[in-house]
């Protein structure tokens, strides 16, 4: 006898009582479904009763185009087909449901290759000399106080490339500043593998100012380490947050006219790592601490100059061929 559903909140219940997830992925597949019944096909239809006309209609109708400017982009639509051919499959693997076939297959569309967008150096020069050396007192103090922290959060995602989740989940016990290391936490991966960094000069004495401080404020050895609420009468929270980051670096991008953010970082240090003459893909995958090398190979970007020299030098050989042929008759 099969489970009756009454709704994809059951369903997903169900499918996370099965599945170790993060918080986050959970998030996402809650998107999915959102965004699955927005589409008004039938508004008390179950999960069971999805076809796969259903989902060809849907996909023609929230898909970008001229005709549907507030559509969504290819992207979108795959990331909402990843979450949702999972969850049907498990329907589907448990007997759930009586499909022959899995709705969502085969239902993903082309996604057009764009550059990830990157820093120069000189706009992290800029960005840099925008963070002031000093923390000023009184009314007109900085917005980036206290500053010797914010600087410690620039450096650290511009020398390792962390994601932000791994930032904000990263503990005082976490960083050995003896073995130069960091470890990176397994919670907050999206591979959910713990990982180690190693220490770059440059980022060694941000790191261990910030050690220095949070032991003067008798931080715990599991307590967040980068949380600028302890650090600063300005803030009354008692977890630094996502929005705190993303806070800071709006005023940043405002300050500089650069639009920076902790992702942006992260590609600009896994193009500057794949662009190397000696490339290591390896090396790098292990650094970005990707699941997949092919996304680590997603940051090899063509070289333009270089590819100028080859076509400039194609139409030399074609010149130099044709010379040589021509004494030869």
């Amino acid at each position: 006898m099969d489970i009756v559903y009454k709704n994809f909140d059951d369903l997903l219940d169900r499918y996370f009582l099965e599945r170790v997830l993060r918080p986050a992925t959970k998030t996402s597949y809650r998107s999915a479904v959102k965004a699955l019944c927005r589409y008004n096909f039938n508004k008390n239809i179950l999960p069971k009763d999805i076809t796969r006309d259903h989902v060809l209609l849907w996909r023609q109708s929230a898909l970008f185009s001229p005709e549907n400017p507030n559509g969504i982009s290819p992207a979108s639509w795959n990331n909402y087909v990843r979450h949702l051919s999972s969850l049907f499959a498990f329907a589907i693997e448990e007997k759930i449901f009586n499909f022959e076939k899995n709705p969502f297959r085969k239902v993903k569309v082309a996604e057009p290759r764009k550059l990830k967008k990157v820093f120069t150096y000189s706009e992290i020069e800029k960005l840099r000399l925008a963070l002031p050396t000093n923390d000023y007192k009184g009314q007109n103090s900085s917005s980036f106080e206290p500053s010797w922290f914010w600087r410690a959060v620039f450096e650290v995602f511009y020398q390792s490339g962390i994601r932000q989740s791994q930032l904000l989940r990263m503990k005082l016990q976490d960083i050995n500043l003896e073995a130069r290391i960091i470890v990176l936490s397994a919670e907050a991966s999206k591979t959910n593998s713990e990982a180690i960094l190693p220490i770059p000069n440059p980022l060694l004495p941000h790191l261990s100012r910030l050690i220095l401080r949070a032991s003067e404020r008798h931080f715990n050895s599991s307590d967040q380490l980068f949380n600028v609420n302890r650090f600063s009468n300005r803030y009354n929270k008692s977890v630094m947050d996502v929005d705190q980051v993303q806070a800071f670096y709006r005023r940043l991008t405002l300050k500089t006219g650069i639009k920076a953010n902790p992702h942006k970082f992260r590609h600009s240090l896994a193009t500057d790592l794949m662009n190397r003459a000696d490339r290591n893909v390896h090396l790098a995958r292990e650094i970005l601490n990707h699941s997949n090398i092919r996304t680590t190979l997603g940051y090899i970007h063509p070289d333009i100059e270089e590819i100028r020299k080859v076509l400039d030098l194609r139409e030399m050989d074609a010149k130099k061929n044709s010379r040589t042929k021509s004494t030869e008759n």
